[in-house]
């Protein structure tokens, strides 16, 4: 006789404290509306760009009413929840929120409990804090759009449970590599130096995805010639072939036959690119990158970013339009969160420097202003 045995029928997922109540925040109503800043404004009769100042679950909220299903491209570099920082859940428990609680029988401990895991640094507090942004990004998106969000270890092997649960295992496309750092390993290490960042790739339908890899080539060089290989104007032998998804440095492209050098090396202390305060910023040309593969030049399509820090997205999407003449739009959503003098003093001091509020939105609206006096488009602030 056969042993009797119990299935189980509820799949496989990746469960953490607080969740049920993660789940419930995305589709809890937001109370906030916009209000446009008409003095921080440019060219708005004009102007698709848009740069929103709030919390960004709130702002996915409200875009849903207007965005849902209109978004080509997210990308988003999120906290890393690293070990170096406390995490703390920004989402305060609002007053909807005692009736969810009530919905899904937390008792006073239980409640305790959360409010001790968000305020301290933890993958429960962190996931609970990524869940509902995650789930409110994918109803942004077109049938062929993207999300790319960029993580290091900390939080990569969570993330990607909670993506494959969200958008669907078959939606993932692309694990695609970041080599950020070349060299040997730091001083004073007990372990292999850290020299990338993973950016997960999912779409948001399988069937209507779209990845355009045939116009965009990378060009690599040998020191002997082989049979396919070609030899340029230098005698240097080369073949052109697909990008691969491990990128770095300066990558030589092909693009319609024409060769171009696009940089995706990290910003340095010493870049005119950089700005002071922002330790893990993105060069502009990491973004330039993923954008070309997803947004087509002809084509009014959004890329969205809701954790737009220091508006490299919005720099991004305003330099490729200006090289290849496209009509890309960006949205921007930034916090106005204070810069504490003590913990980012040159950050602090940008600020106090150019007359600003010393908050983060503050930086993004600054650095964006000063990339449109470079080229042509500007950005609309909007502010809860």
């Amino acid at each position: 006789m056969a042993a009797n045995s119990n299935s189980n029928d509820q799949g496989y997922e990746l469960t953490f404290a607080g969740k049920g109540l993660a789940r419930a925040m995305a589709d809890s109503p937001t109370g906030y509306e916009l209000k446009t800043r008409w003095d921080q404004s440019k060219d708005f009769d004009n102007t698709a760009n848009v740069v929103i100042r709030g919390d960004n679950l709130d702002v996915l909220k409200i875009l849903y009413q207007n965005y849902f299903g209109k978004v080509k491209m997210i990308y988003i570099d999120p906290p890393y929840n690293t070990r170096g920082e406390n995490f703390v859940y920004k989402d305060d428990f609002r007053q909807s929120d005692a009736s969810l609680i009530e919905e899904f029988g937390m008792n006073e401990e239980t409640t305790d409990f959360l409010h001790n895991v968000f305020g301290t640094r933890s993958h429960s507090g962190w996931l609970s804090f990524m869940y509902p942004r995650l789930k409110l990004a994918r109803s942004l998106l077109t049938d062929d759009g993207v999300l790319l969000v960029q993580i290091d270890s900390n939080s990569s092997h969570s993330l990607k449970l909670i993506l494959d649960e969200i958008f669907g295992e078959s939606n993932f496309k692309e694990e695609i590599i970041w080599e950020y750092r070349t060299g040997g390993m730091p001083a004073k290490s007990n372990c292999f130096g850290k020299k990338h960042d993973t950016i997960f790739a999912y779409s948001k339908q399988s069937s209507s995805y779209q990845f355009d890899n045939k116009s965009l080539k990378e060009r690599i060089y040998y020191e002997n010639d082989f049979f396919g290989c070609q030899t340029d104007a230098q005698g240097r032998y080369y073949v052109d072939v697909k990008v691969r998804d491990i990128i770095g440095g300066d990558i030589e492209t092909v693009e319609n036959g024409e060769v171009k050098i696009l940089s995706v090396k990290p910003l340095i202390n010493m870049s005119k690119e950089r700005i002071d305060g922002f330790a893990t910023q993105k060069p502009s040309g990491l973004i330039k990158f993923l954008a070309k593969f997803y947004l087509e030049r002809n084509e009014r399509q959004v890329l969205l970013d809701f954790f737009a820090g220091s508006g490299t997205t919005g720099d991004a999407v305003m330099q490729l339009n200006a090289e290849d003449g496209g009509n890309r739009k960006f949205i921007l959503v930034q916090s106005d969160e204070e810069i504490d003098p003590e913990k980012s003093e040159a950050a602090h001091k940008y600020c106090t420097d150019r007359n600003i509020e010393p908050v983060i939105s503050s930086i993004t609206l600054e650095r964006l202003n000063r990339a449109g006096e470079k080229i042509v488009g500007g950005g609309v602030n909007l502010q809860m």
